[in-house]
């Protein structure tokens, strides 16, 4: 799903390092995550199959949108030094295109009037589709448990852990060296799901393992979501509100963080159709 540029010196979406040393993605983040002890017991295929309900829904109603983002990043050296900083704001366009093999991004970012380019903003990340990972042809490539019932951003959902499996293709992400060649790219880590509406409300991802033929010694990934409403349409789509990345290779680390806002519907007509700010 996820095709990212490995030759450059960052993946972007991911989650910060914790205090201990470890990404937000290897444990459970607590917090905005707090157990709920009167929830009842968590259905799995239940809440599973609901989740596959809301990723059908998205492929249908996205294929194409655009969205105000705004960038920061900071990079740091094997010791820990700081060396290269910077932030901007961009017009950014994805286009959600299927693949064999599952979904892919096309991904676009211009920078706004009076901002500079740097080339953090011209690799596809494939955000969006990140969440088609619940899609039911996607979902038995991942061991899954259902953890407990948890409030997070102010929403009831079931806390699931999820980890790819050995015997099922990797169709998520993968990182793609300057020569072409692919790498599939194994994940683990935990999806909060809310309970009254199977939409996926944040997911905290991490590589299993380091690819050293493209310079990941480890990589992790943390998305919040939140509805979108769009008025022509009158529908509400679930689209990531800011992400932040984490990413360590042989020389240093880089993390990355992104804003969404404005963010307009492309209709089949190619017409542009505004939406309301994000509901809360």
């Amino acid at each position: 799903m996820v095709r990212t540029r490995a030759q450059i010196c960052i993946l972007l979406f991911a989650a910060a390092v914790c205090p201990n040393g470890r990404t937000a993605a290897q444990q459970p983040s607590s917090a905005d995550s707090r157990e709920h002890t009167n929830a009842s017991k968590c259905d799995l295929p239940a809440v599973l199959a609901q989740a596959g309900v809301r990723a059908n829904e998205l492929v249908t109603n996205i294929q194409q949108f655009t969205a105000q983002e705004r960038i920061e990043f900071r990079m740091l050296n094997g010791l820990g030094n700081q060396y290269d900083s910077g932030s901007d704001d961009f017009d950014y366009t994805a286009v959600l295109v299927r693949q064999a093999r599952g979904y892919t991004v096309e991904e676009n970012r211009n920078p706004v009037a009076g901002s500079r380019p740097f080339p953090i903003a011209t690799h596809d990340l494939g955000l969006p589709e990140i969440a088609l990972m619940f899609l039911p042809e996607f979902q038995t490539n991942y061991e899954m448990t259902c953890s407990r019932a948890v409030m997070r951003n102010e929403r009831l959902t079931w806390m699931i852990n999820l980890r790819q499996r050995k015997d099922r293709p990797d169709t998520t992400a993968s990182f793609t060296d300057k020569n072409g060649i692919v790498y599939p790219a194994p994940l683990k880590g935990h999806a909060w799901i809310a309970r009254d509406s199977g939409e996926v409300v944040h997911l905290e991802l991490v590589l299993m393992n380091p690819i050293l033929p493209v310079n990941i010694q480890s990589w992790s990934l943390s998305i919040d979501y939140a509805p979108v409403h769009f008025k022509s349409r009158n529908i509400d789509v679930w689209l990531p509100q800011s992400a932040e990345v984490y990413r360590e290779s042989r020389t240093g680390r880089t993390f990355t963080s992104h804003k969404f806002s404005d963010f307009r519907l492309f209709s089949v007509d190619v017409n542009v159709e505004p939406n309301s700010p994000p509901s809360k």
